[in-house]
């Protein structure tokens, strides 16, 4: 099964790069349904897909849910999301804050969540992963730190935060 383009609604295909045909329909359909709720939320809100599908060995993981080599589609999708308004005659973009970006994305069926405080314009990865002996409740959770990957901690909590550590 292929996605429906013509069903989505706050994304075009082009934006799910490298290639949208290798990309679970499930997420995009997922990530279009949070991004629906979260407009009426916050209006002016807009996703920046970073990546969806994408080679071998363009991640530190090796089984990144955004590879075809241990299933037939790509699982995950990173992302950021931003607000977009008029003031004074000029359009502002402001990075919607990593830990609101976070809470929102909890609120969807996502098997893996993945916070990168670290990027450019911080944001997250989601997937659906299939759930295995170490998560079979609540899928999987971290956040990269720039170095490593880390479970959640005291530290993501404060840096998300904005506290000192």
């Amino acid at each position: 099964m292929s996605v429906l383009w013509h069903n989505i609604r706050h994304f075009r295909r082009e934006e799910w790069v490298h290639d949208p045909d290798l990309v679970e329909p499930d997420v995009v359909y997922l990530l279009d349904e949070q991004r629906a709720a979260h407009g009426e939320a916050l209006p002016g809100v807009r996703y920046v897909i970073h990546v969806a599908w994408d080679r071998p060995g363009s991640h530190d993981a090796e089984d990144s849910s955004h590879y075809t080599t241990a299933r037939p589609l790509a699982t995950g999708v990173d992302y950021h999301a931003e607000v977009v308004r008029q003031a004074g005659g000029r359009r502002v973009v402001e990075p919607v804050p990593l830990v609101d970006l976070w809470l929102w994305a909890e609120r969807f069926p996502w098997n893996g969540v993945g916070l990168y405080p670290g990027w450019n314009t911080p944001g997250l990865h989601c997937d659906l992963r299939r759930l295995g002996r170490d998560h079979p409740n609540l899928g999987k959770r971290w956040w990269r730190d720039g170095k490593a990957y880390k479970p959640f901690d005291e530290a993501m909590l404060r840096r998300l935060l904005g506290e000192k550590t």
